[in-house]
């Protein structure tokens, strides 16, 4: 095939490794392939073996790029609620034009001065996010290019990751072959991709349903205001159903993902399904209602969990636009039902809008491109870290890897 302009994500999850190639359709992607394997060598998102890691990546990549047709050999990162801390910055600089006209550069410049924090060694800038520009004192300015003024504020949200967990990421990707373009927090990519402007603004909550953990985003003023993290996530379920029916865990899994259902009263009792008696040839027949009485109490106490860690973050009031469902447990009937329940607003289930990846579990995979490709049309304004903090600094400087040229 002719040589064409391409971008890739990697998500690299508790569960599995995703890769997303896509190629740029006005404002929009066009998804071209895609890559999905177990994950190895990761445990709660994070790198625990790199060797193991790179092998489950490169087997992911390799599906993708047989897909398409290409060589691929690099790609921006998902990465998970659980590697980043968000704290707030504040910039201010001087317009620099004579008729005092805004232009991209007093954008740039501004945002790079929001970066400028005392940050502990251990840790380094992924991303600085504007949540507001402020203008000779007029605040709540989502865009101030083109705009007139003297003095050019920004009120930020700077993102920091563990450089031990960073750095065990990019090596897992440079050990599959990779070079990493950039890192992109999912909950910005994700929120980008399946929430509508009037959810940004009016606020909703984006919940990330994983298999090692479950993370919950608040975007309010069309940005992200928050994001955490429970260390509990699907695993759970799987592990409470291999007790409850005397199976391994990946017996459990299959059971899980064919006859799950995340509330009892929605279970069909005529569904049946029969397992094996541990250490002997005879078999146990369960109802999908016995299943569900396994599951429900799990599931409800991850969502509880979550809205927990929302509470104490101190967002007490129940988002305008309802929670936002996305993640690879999405997929259990019952879910969207049982979190209207727990947090008394409108739940839906949301996947990326486009054909081959309407899936939930590919949202983050997706989000990344989107988020990218916004960055790249001029609309996620992002700063270079001149300070050395971070090895993802000025991926937006560096767009040339947004478009990867590859040849078949």
């Amino acid at each position: 095939m002719p040589k064409t302009e391409y971008a890739v994500s990697v998500d690299v999850g508790s569960s599995a490794v995703r890769v997303v190639v896509a190629t740029p359709q006005g404002q929009n992607l066009n998804v071209l392939g895609v890559g999905q394997v177990p994950s190895r060598g990761v445990r709660k998102g994070a790198i625990v073996d790199i060797e193991e890691a790179s092998s489950a990546i490169r087997e992911a990549v390799d599906q993708a790029a047989h897909m398409v047709g290409v060589e691929i050999g690099s790609a921006y990162v998902a990465l998970s609620s659980h590697q980043i801390e968000m704290t707030r910055g504040h910039g201010v600089v001087a317009v620099a034009a004579d008729d005092h006209e805004i232009h991209e550069g007093d954008v740039r410049r501004v945002v790079e001065a929001a970066g400028v924090v005392a940050l502990p060694p251990e840790r380094q800038i992924v991303d600085i996010v504007p949540q507001q520009y402020i203008v000779d004192g007029l605040g709540g300015i989502s865009d101030p290019r083109g705009m007139v003024g003297v003095r050019l504020e920004v009120e930020a949200s700077i993102l920091t990751g563990s450089r031990t967990v960073l750095h065990n990421l990019e090596r897992a990707l440079q050990g599959a072959g990779l070079t990493v373009n950039g890192m992109v927090l999912s909950a910005l990519g994700a929120g980008t991709t399946v929430l509508s402007a009037d959810e940004r603004e009016l606020g909703a909550v984006l919940c990330d349903l994983g298999g090692g953990s479950t993370a919950v985003s608040v975007f309010e003023h069309g940005v992200l205001v928050y994001t955490g993290v429970v260390d509990a996530g699907g695993e759970y379920v799987t592990n409470d159903i291999a007790l409850g029916l005397r199976v391994d865990s990946d017996t459990a899994e299959k059971i899980k993902r064919r006859y799950g259902c995340a509330m009892e009263r929605l279970a069909n009792e005529e569904t049946t399904f029969s397992v094996p008696h541990v250490g002997s040839r005879g078999e146990t027949s369960f109802t999908q209602r016995d299943l569900a009485a396994i599951i429900e109490p799990r599931i409800e106490e991850l969502l509880l969990l979550a809205k927990d860690r929302l509470l104490q973050a101190g967002f007490h009031e129940p988002p305008a636009s309802g929670v936002v469902l996305i993640g690879g447990q999405t997929a259990m009937p019952g879910i969207a039902e049982k979190a209207e329940e727990i947090w008394g607003v409108p739940v839906r289930i949301a996947t990326p809008p486009y054909v081959g990846v309407r899936d939930a579990v590919f949202v983050n995979g997706v989000g990344v491109l989107q988020y990218v490709l916004r960055a790249f049309r001029g609309h996620a304004p992002t700063a270079e870290n001149t300070h050395g903090r971070s090895s993802n600094a000025g991926w937006v400087n560096r767009i040339r890897g947004w478009f990867s040229d590859f040849v078949s």
